[in-house]
């Protein structure tokens, strides 16, 4: 059961699993992975620092998200060293009605119109667990899963 999120409260060592769709009807790619929250710049930013691997290779990536303004609207940046081809992307996006932080970018296709990218950040069940979870969104179509890590608070954290 999702509950409202509340990133200042996610601050600190995460551990769990990441899964990884190339093909979204297929079972994924499963990882272990690893996450730290942080607030930064004086508290106006939460950063999500997070390992993942790919066959046997390791991969990192940075999601920057602003507080300000919350609930209304959200901003943030990400970069990954698999997913972003060495770039960033921005996004915006809001907190819907079931406390999911929903955040939505677009990057540029290698042919015909650009591509969508969906983040989601959900806080799951009573145990302050929380999931983050990516969609690719190919133009016209619906979104199609590309990224699921689940993460629980680091032992000893």
């Amino acid at each position: 059961m999702a509950k409202q999120l509340n990133l200042e409260a996610l601050v600190g060592a995460w551990e769990g699993a990441n899964r990884l769709w190339l093909d979204p009807r297929g079972s994924g790619e499963a990882s272990p992975a690893a996450a730290d929250v942080a607030l930064v710049a004086g508290g106006g930013f939460a950063s999500i620092a997070y390992t993942w691997t790919f066959e046997g290779a390791p991969q990192d990536g940075l999601l920057l998200v602003r507080l300000a303004d919350i609930p209304t609207t959200l901003d943030a940046v990400w970069v990954d060293s698999f997913h972003t081809s060495g770039g960033f992307m921005t996004f915006q996006g809001e907190v819907d009605p079931a406390g999911r932080w929903s955040l939505y970018g677009t990057y540029a296709a290698q042919e015909g119109p650009a591509w969508g990218w969906r983040i989601v950040l959900v806080g799951d069940d009573a145990d302050g667990s929380f999931r983050l979870a990516m969609w690719n969104v190919p133009p016209g179509g619906t979104d199609e899963r590309a990224v699921e890590a689940r993460f629980r608070r680091a032992a000893g954290a």
